[in-house]
């Protein structure tokens, strides 16, 4: 494949967990380039430095993007300042691995202090704007399904809520289709926030359980929703988040014969 057949309309990825046969993350981006993809996400807290440094180079020798997804309870950090730190020390980190986009949930938060938990977390976004500025990365926000419990991001108003306060480019709203099914629907997350989407997570469910579930199983409507993100300028990366053997070549054949029209 050279570099002219790689000029798409659309990215599209896949998370290295996703990848039967993978044995190590260096690994992922040179299977990631043989089946025609554009970027990896990785996921996890566990990287040494020696494992980010050689995706890095892995990565950056075949062609491919790395996203970072790291696990961490952001609104349990208590206030602003301890919020921008943590990011701050983030985009060191995903500087490591070379990952330009940050998928990040919100945190947990008691119902009663919902707001000021909320508050926080814009003013240490805002804080840290500037670092992932400098860095190339993008904190790429990802709503959550609504029976997690006591949860933000699992409702349209915390991200408006988020991207009133932080207007920059450098943070925007990652759509999870099978998370927004479970929790008021995609289209009405793409209305909404269309404007900041800046990263997707694609999978379905069973419409009671976050199952993960490859193209085309589950009560997703794949191809409208597909549509819609399209619709509203979004041309990825759409990131592939169920095994990539369960019908992943044919949701990246229809994500390119879709931006293609």
């Amino acid at each position: 494949m050279n570099g002219e057949e790689r000029c798409y309309d659309v990215i599209i990825g896949v998370s290295r967990h996703c990848l039967a046969g993978c044995e190590a993350d260096a690994d992922a981006a040179a299977i990631a380039r043989g089946e025609g993809l554009d970027t990896v996400e990785f996921f996890g807290n566990d990287f040494t430095p020696e494992v980010m440094r050689e995706i890095r180079r892995s990565a950056a020798g075949e062609g491919i993007l790395v996203a970072w997804h790291p696990w961490l309870d952001l609104a349990g950090l208590g206030d602003a300042k301890e919020t921008a730190a943590c990011l701050c020390e983030l985009v060191e980190t995903a500087g490591l691995m070379g990952a330009g986009n940050m998928v990040l949930h919100l945190g947990e938060a008691p119902a009663a202090e919902r707001e000021s938990y909320l508050s926080a977390l814009a003013e240490g976004f805002l804080t840290a704007v500037p670092a992932a500025r400098q860095a190339g990365t993008r904190f790429c926000l990802e709503n959550v399904p609504s029976y997690w419990g006591d949860v933000l991001g699992d409702r349209i108003a915390d991200f408006e809520y988020i991207f009133s306060i932080v207007d920059d480019p450098a943070v925007g709203f990652t759509l999870d289709t099978g998370h927004a099914f479970l929790s008021g629907g995609c289209l009405n997350y793409i209305e909404a926030l269309g404007s900041r989407l800046i990263y997707a997570h694609l999978h379905s469910n069973d419409g009671a359980t976050d199952g993960h579930l490859g193209y085309p199983e589950g009560v997703l409507d794949w191809e409208g929703t597909l549509r819609a993100m399209m619709a509203s300028g979004f041309r990825g990366p759409y990131n592939i988040e169920f095994d990539y053997d369960s019908g992943g070549r044919a949701l990246r054949d229809l994500l390119r014969r879709l931006s293609r029209e």
